[in-house]
Parts: C-alpha cells; structure tokens; sequence
C-alpha cells in the first residue's frame, strides 16, 4: 500500500476554471485536493497536479522501468559469463 498521503480529487469544468484559474492553481499547490480534474461536459480532458504529485509519479515511474530492466537482465545472466568485482577492479587498476 502506497504511503503517500490521501486526498481528494476535485472535478471542474473548463469554462469555470477560465474564470477561477489562479484560485484553483493555489488550491492545488496548497494540496488541498491531490489533483484538479478538468472537464469539459462530461468528459475528462486534464489532470491538474502539484509539484509534489507529479514528481512522485515520475519517480515511481523510474522506479518501475528500472524494475522491469533488471528482471529482463537477469533472465539472461549466465554466471558462467560473470566477472568478480575484484577481478574488474583490479583489470582497472593496472591502467
């Protein structure tokens, strides 16, 4: 489960966020709401987020592909191939 702190979302229609812009911008770097959802009828057309929010998902996306780029390189890993630590430190020290 996810540590990240529990807010609301909040939904606004694009023709009143033209008029309420600035004071929905601050509401949502004050978090007060996680995220600003805009819509324009019925349809979700925009996620709105603070700083914080969205650098989160950056890393939890980061931390995602490096993830899943070290499952895929250990399926291939032939420990006949491996070289120690100590013989690759030592291959760079003679340099």
């Amino acid at each position: 489960m996810s540590t990240r702190r529990q807010h609301t979302a909040h939904a606004v229609s694009l023709t009143q966020l033209k008029r309420t812009l600035d004071a929905r911008l601050r509401e949502v770097a004050a978090q007060k709401h996680e995220k600003l959802v805009v819509v324009r009828g019925r349809t979700p057309m925009a996620v709105i987020l603070d700083v914080e929010s969205y650098q989160a998902l950056l890393d939890e996306l980061y931390d995602l592909r490096l993830e899943n780029l070290t499952h895929d390189r250990l399926a291939g890993f032939e420990p006949g191939r491996a070289i120690r630590h100590e013989d690759l430190v030592e291959s760079f020290s003679d340099r």
